[in-house]
């Protein structure tokens, strides 16, 4: 898991006051995941029990659906967000003061799901457990996340267990040089 992180080093970014945390202790991981599941188990009843309300965030989402069938099948199917076969969660963090922080993460992160797919490993990025640990007091601690720092994005890695037999093909994107495509 150390090479996937190593990779986050070559981000084309100049922005260097982001650091990486990789989380490999089992017992860590599934206070983790307990931590999302409380989460997301009260947004879930906050939003999707209530049907005034759930009327009212329709108008400005169309994917309010979607994102109410993810949480039911987290919470009703799995019982957790964390994987089985996760190996390590990987964080980046940095430091709220400095303004391109958020946006430089999206780059350490891309460069270690391009890598982690490279090398066959599974990835997917988990911002359930960023809330989640940026909410927790208790993980941050336990995390030696400094005051003014917070998580900036989640990798959980490890070896797939499913495999596509049936990958799609891409399509063809049009593309135009100095005017759009027709």
């Amino acid at each position: 898991m150390k090479s996937v992180a190593d990779v986050s080093q070559y981000a084309p970014t100049t922005n260097k006051k982001i650091e990486v945390i990789i989380i490999d202790d089992e017992k860590l991981i599934k206070q983790i995941d307990e931590d999302a599941m409380k989460f997301i188990r009260r947004i879930y009843i906050s939003f999707f029990k209530n049907k005034y309300l759930l009327g009212f965030m329709s108008i400005f989402s169309e994917t309010l659906p979607v994102i109410k069938r993810k949480m039911e099948l987290d919470l009703l199917n799995r019982g957790h967000i964390v994987k089985d076969n996760t190996q390590a969660l990987i964080l980046v963090i940095g430091s709220t003061r400095i303004p391109v922080t958020e946006n430089s993460a999206q780059y350490y992160l891309s460069n270690m799901l391009l890598y982690s797919e490279l090398i066959g490993l599974g990835s997917c990025l988990m911002d359930s457990l960023k809330i989640a640990i940026n909410r927790s007091k208790s993980v941050k601690d336990s995390l030696n996340i400094p005051k003014g720092y917070k998580i900036l994005g989640v990798l959980a890695v490890g070896y797939p267990d499913e495999r596509i037999l049936n990958i799609p093909q891409g399509y063809e994107m049009k593309i135009g040089w100095n005017t759009r495509s027709e």
